[in-house]
Parts: C-alpha cells; sequence; structure tokens
C-alpha cells in the first residue's frame, strides 16, 4: 500500500499541465490552459486546465479532476497504478508501508504479476503454434482463412491455435520455470481424477483476451472438430487477474475508436467482430454469447453513451438483442438495434454485402431499443388481452431501469400511444416498478433507486391522497436534499477556512449545525465527515487535494466537480444596468446561513410528509393521532421559521 507521506509528495510536485499535456494539446489562455476534450469529439475547445487549483474540467462533457482522476479515466489505470504512474513522470520513489496487510499485498502483486507473464508465454505459444506447426496450419490457419481473415487481423488480436495433446502447454511451461500449481491457478491447466496434469485447450483456435492495459488475462477457445459430445467454445475460468463479468471481447483494441466515434457496436461472436474490424468498423466488441454484466455495462458507458446491438436476424437473435439490455439502460446508456435478415450472422452479411453498403447498413438501420422491443412485443401477443398486460409490464419494467426522468417520460407516452393505453395507468406501472426495483437487491443500490423515484403525483396514480393545503406549494417538493447538500459541500471546498463571523470559519459554522444531521447523498456525507473529523480533533481542515485523491473514486469526482463550480456575475449587471451586485467573497455569510437552512428546510418538508403518512395510515386502521398530529404541528412551524428565515419557500 502506498504511503500517504508518498501521495502527498507526488501531488505536490505534479504540474497538472504537463501530465495532461502528454495527451491533449493544450495552449495557454491566461491562467489556464485550453484545448479539446480527449473523453468527446469538439472542435471548439471547451477542455480547461486550471494549474492554480491542480483540476480540469470540460465544459462540453462535463468531464473533471485532477492528475490522478485524468489518468484513470483516459488509460483506465487503477489509483495505485496512476499514482505510480505520476511517481516516475516526476521521479520520485514511491513508498510502500510495510504491514501484514502490506506484505499479503505484495506477495498477492507477485502472484498476479506471475500470470500475467504466464498468460504471456502462453499467448505466444498459441501464436507460434498456429502459424509454425503443421497441425497448426492444416487445422487452425486454414479455418481462420476460411472465415476471410487476413494476416494483420490476426495478429492484431493475437489469434492461435492449441495443439491436440495431453499435456504439451504444461510441458513447455514447466520448462520455462512455472509450476503446475501456477498453470493451474492460471486456468490454463487442470488435473484428471487420475491426478495426471493436462492442458484445458487441445485442438482448438485461440482467441486472446486483453484488460485495458493490453495484457493477456484469459482465453476463449473454439473446437473445430464435430464431436456433439465436446463443448464447442470453452473460456478460461475465473481466476486472480481474470473476472468473467469485468470485460468484453476486443474492448482493449476498440478503446480509441469508441471514444471517437462516441458509439459501440456489440455482437456475439468473435468473427463477427473480427470481420467487422477488418471492414474498417473498429467500434465494436463481443459479448461471446454470455449475460451481459453490470461491470461491462459501466465500463461501457465510460467510454461511449451510445451501444448498437447487430445480432442474428432469426428469432434467437432477437431474443439475444432483447437479454440484458436493461443493465445497458441502467448504465444511461443510449441503445439501439440493428437486425439482420433472417438465416444471416454480423460475419456473414458484411461479406455479402461488401464494407461500404454493410457500414451504409448499419447507419440506416439502427433502430432505438424500446420501439424494436414494442413492436417485437405487439407482434407476439396479438388481440389476447392476457398477453397485451404481461407486454406492458415487461415494457414497464424496462423503462423503470431508465434513471433520466425526461427519457423515462417519452417513452411512457410514445409507448401508451402505440399500445393504445391510457398514459396515466402505464406510468403507474412503470413507478410501481421502480419501487419494486428499490426494495430489492444491495442495500446502496436500492437507495439509489429511492432516491430517484418520481414525486408522487395525482395523475400516476401512487400517493394516497393528503391534505391539499398540509404542504402548501411545497407539495410537488422532491424529497431528495442532495442540491442543498452539494451546496454545503461546494462552500467547504472553496471557502472552509474563511472567517465570516465574529471569527467563526465556514467550516466551523457547518459542522456545528450540521454534525447530527441524516446525509441523502453517502458520497457527500464522506466529504463532510472528513471536515468534521479533522475540525473536531484539532481545529483544522484537509487540504482539498486529499479530497481529490480520496480512495473512493464517486467521491474524488464529486469533489472535483464542486471544487470547481464557479456562479459567475456577468459584467452587464454592473456596466449596463447599473446594478451593484456583491462579490462571491463579500457574500460569504449569506451563502453559508442560506445553504445550511435550505438544507434543514428539506429535511423539514421530509419529516412532514413523513408525519402525514403516518397520520393516514392511523387514520386508515381506527386508531387516534395526538402525538403525531403533535409532532406535525412542531414540524409546520419549523418550516414556517426557515421560510421567513429565506425570505422564500424552498422547493427542488
Amino acid at each position: 500500500m502506498i504511503t500517504r507521506s508518498s501521495i502527498n509528495q507526488i501531488m505536490e510536485s505534479v504540474r497538472l499541465e504537463e501530465v495532461i499535456g502528454e495527451f491533449v494539446t493544450l495552449k495557454k489562455k491566461g491562467t489556464n490552459w485550453i484545448g479539446n476534450c480527449p473523453f468527446h469529439q469538439e472542435k471548439t475547445p471547451s477542455f480547461v486546465v486550471t494549474p492554480a487549483k491542480n483540476l480540469y474540467k470540460c465544459f462540453g462533457c462535463g468531464a473533471s479532476g485532477n492528475a490522478v482522476g485524468f489518468l484513470m479515466d483516459h488509460d483506465h489505470l487503477s489509483y495505485p497504478d496512476a499514482i505510480r504512474w505520476l511517481a516516475g513522470r516526476y521521479n520520485i520513489i514511491v513508498e510502500e508501508e510495510i504491514s501484514a496487510d502490506s506484505e499479503a499485498e505484495r506477495v498477492r502483486k507477485s502472484e498476479r504479476d506471475r500470470l500475467y507473464d504466464l498468460h504471456e508465454l502462453a499467448g505466444a505459444f498459441y501464436r507460434r503454434l498456429l502459424h509454425d506447426s503443421e497441425e497448426g496450419q492444416a487445422i487452425g490457419l486454414s479455418y481462420f482463412r476460411e472465415r476471410g481473415l487476413a494476416p494483420d487481423t490476426m495478429n492484431a488480436f493475437g489469434l492461435g491455435y492449441s495443439r491436440d495433446a495431453r499435456d504439451a502447454f504444461l510441458r513447455m511451461a514447466t520448462e520455462a520455470g512455472y509450476s503446475e500449481e501456477e498453470t493451474t491457478a492460471a486456468g490454463l491447466t487442470a488435473r484428471n481424477e487420475q491426478g495426471q496434469g493436462f492442458d484445458r485447450f487441445r485442438g482448438r483456435v485461440m482467441f486472446p483476451f486483453y484488460n485495458l492495459s493490453g495484457k493477456i488475462i484469459a482465453f476463449g477457445a473454439r473446437s473445430l472438430r464435430n464431436d456433439k459430445k465436446e463443448a464447442k467454445y470453452l473460456n478460461s475460468p475465473e481466476t486472480l487477474i481474470y473476472s468473467k463479468g469485468d470485460g468484453l471481447y476486443g474492448l482493449f483494441q476498440a478503446r480509441k475508436a469508441i471514444q471517437k466515434k462516441e458509439n459501440t457496436y456489440l455482437v456475439e461472436g468473435y468473427i463477427d467482430l473480427l470481420t467487422l474490424v477488418q471492414s474498417g468498423i473498429e467500434e465494436v466488441v463481443a459479448s461471446s454469447g454470455t449475460a451481459l454484466t453490470q461491470r461491462q455495462a459501466r465500463l461501457l458507458g465510460r467510454l461511449t453513451p451510445r451501444v448498437t446491438l447487430v445480432y442474428d436476424g432469426d428469432e434467437a437473435g432477437q431474443k439475444a438483442a432483447i437479454r440484458g439490455v436493461d443493465i445497458l439502460l441502467e448504465a444511461d446508456l443510449n441503445v439501439f438495434v440493428v437486425t439482420l435478415p433472417e438465416g444471416e450472422d454480423p460475419d456473414s452479411y458484411c461479406r455479402k454485402l461488401g464494407t461500404g453498403a454493410f457500414q451504409a447498413y448499419l447507419q440506416e438501420e439502427a433502430r432505438d431499443f424500446l420501439r424494436f422491443k414494442t413492436e417485437m412485443l405487439i407482434s407476439e401477443s396479438g388481440d389476447d388481452p392476457l398477453k397485451k398486460a404481461e407486454m406492458l409490464r415487461d415494457l414497464a419494467g424496462t423503462i423503470a431501469c431508465i434513471s433520466d426522468p425526461l427519457k423515462r417520460s417519452t417513452y411512457c407516452t410514445d409507448i401508451a400511444a402505440r399500445t393504445g393505453v391510457a398514459e396515466s395507468v402505464f406510468v403507474d406501472a412503470v413507478n410501481r416498478a421502480r419501487i419494486t426495483k428499490a426494495t430489492q437487491g444491495r442495500p446502496d443500490d436500492r437507495r439509489a433507486a429511492l432516491d430517484s423515484l418520481p414525486t408522487p403525483t395525482t395523475t400516476s396514480g401512487t400517493e394516497p391522497d393528503l391534505p391539499d393545503t398540509a404542504l402548501g406549494n411545497d407539495r410537488q417538493t422532491l424529497l431528495s436534499d442532495e442540491h442543498q447538500e452539494e451546496d454545503v459541500i461546494r462552500l467547504l471546498l472553496q471557502s472552509a477556512t474563511h472567517e465570516v463571523r465574529d471569527g467563526r470559519s465556514v467550516v466551523g459554522m457547518v459542522v456545528d449545525t450540521l454534525d447530527e444531521v441524516n446525509w441523502d447523498n453517502p458520497f457527500l456525507e464522506i466529504i463532510f465527515r472528513c471536515y468534521e473529523e479533522r475540525w473536531k480533533r484539532d481545529r483544522s481542515c484537509p487540504a482539498t487535494y486529499e479530497l481529490l485523491n480520496h480512495p473512493d473514486e464517486s467521491v474524488r469526482k464529486l469533489a472535483a466537480r464542486l471544487a470547481s463550480k464557479q456562479y459567475n456575475i456577468s459584467r452587464h449587471w454592473s456596466e449596463k444596468f447599473q446594478i451593484e451586485v456583491p462579490l462571491p467573497e463579500d457574500r460569504l455569510l449569506e451563502d453559508v446561513l442560506n445553504a445550511l437552512n435550505r438544507v434543514n428546510m428539506k429535511k423539514v418538508i421530509r419529516l412532514m410528509h413523513e408525519t402525514l403518512q403516518e397520520m393516514k395510515q392511523a387514520t386508515d386502521s381506527g386508531l387516534e393521532t395526538p402525538e403525531i398530529l403533535e409532532n406535525f404541528v412542531i414540524y409546520k412551524e419549523m418550516h414556517s421559521n426557515l421560510s421567513r428565515t429565506l425570505g422564500t419557500v424552498v422547493s427542488h
């Protein structure tokens, strides 16, 4: 584990414009540097590097962070690897903490390095057999040539062949200094019932899986024998360096093209992918016939806003196109589908049409996934009312996966019109599906889902009948406090040590006011607790760069965004309209008080809402509610006092 002192030394030595300048062409503008954002396509530079704050921000796509965050996002490095990259860049020796845990990690790292090396050895072994052995040329190479693959494509993806022998690889690896225990741990060999070691892959063409650093971590293998007892495809098992749900075949080779095109084509098979790449469609990955995972979807979401599914044109292919798409929607990806003519797959149809025509086909035939699914389910359900009801529940469950409320609303309107169901009824089904999702799964998932649920409305059919005057204009207020909480943390990150009144600092006022408050956003709470712990311990504050280098990626990104968030006042207010507007530093006390009062206001509104719910439940059960009513009166008075203080009724 890298020591905190080493991390601090490295971050104090880093010049952000130098680090980012190795990947982006930057031009100096005043005290800042500007360039084209590396995370999305743009013609007018909107990517700004601010050395004084050690922060970058893109005002086009919203990407922001420090040097560590940039390396993690741009080169997909882990946090420790990004720190080590910076240490190497500035010739700083990285100190590792010596402890039982770090010693175990050192051993574990050594094991990982051995597995990486062993897979590189295996990759070279299989490539050599494909090109240099009679068996490999006669079986493996002839198969790849028959499928139309060129030598450059085979080399770019490291294709190979495994001999049809019991322990050819095992004997070679042993001679190279690896133990049988290591080859077994790598998933490259195993033992039979007699205790004999044997190669996992035998007589198969080999497709290496690479991680995003370009290292081989696993293999997929296809048998060319007509033996129904033998599995056609065989993949590496999970190991210390490989998890089946973490990556996608071809992602290493495709990642830059995916970022550039802001789209990725998702196919099923290895050969489908290789044919498309060879035809000039580089932004393609393969699911290898397995269901997508949340980790894979999130990985794609870091690279592109859009995924286009390209599957076979038969019924099985259409079913495959639907399988796992909810996971892509949950990752906020825009999903499109291209269906091929019946009997065709991406490989065969690309070769039939030719490169140019197939690329045009992909562009012209891409359809919004939900429209595709709706049309397919309508066709299947026909006039059967029970099937139609099941279809609508299915579609509602899919739309419930979408976090963007505007997208959900648009799809609800569209599907209601296409199916003939009342929109309010369908919206109600979607909301029920979201509530079901929110009450299942892991606690973090439940919290995220509940926080993103829409405010109940009378049209959705999901809100109990509450007294119309109970909350007044706050009836439409969302119960999440995140915007108010963000404003408090922004003030801490930008002005924590500033004195605002009677020698009191911003951090002192915030900690004293909110020390017992429950936070809605767990990552905002982490930042607050860092300030609270340091302030209560020795009346100090964490340096901003400490939070920008927090071990949790979500905390780092949130801190970077809020630390760089500025509210600028147009010069026209004073120059054109002759209106004097106080500068941010002049209104700091007012901003702090308002931010704190808004957080308290939102929490009082929530308490009022929850109390009304308790009153209704008690009334429905025939119980008297004097204590609950008394609590509501107290909360209402608090609400009135805060409203007078703020001069407004706070809404979301």
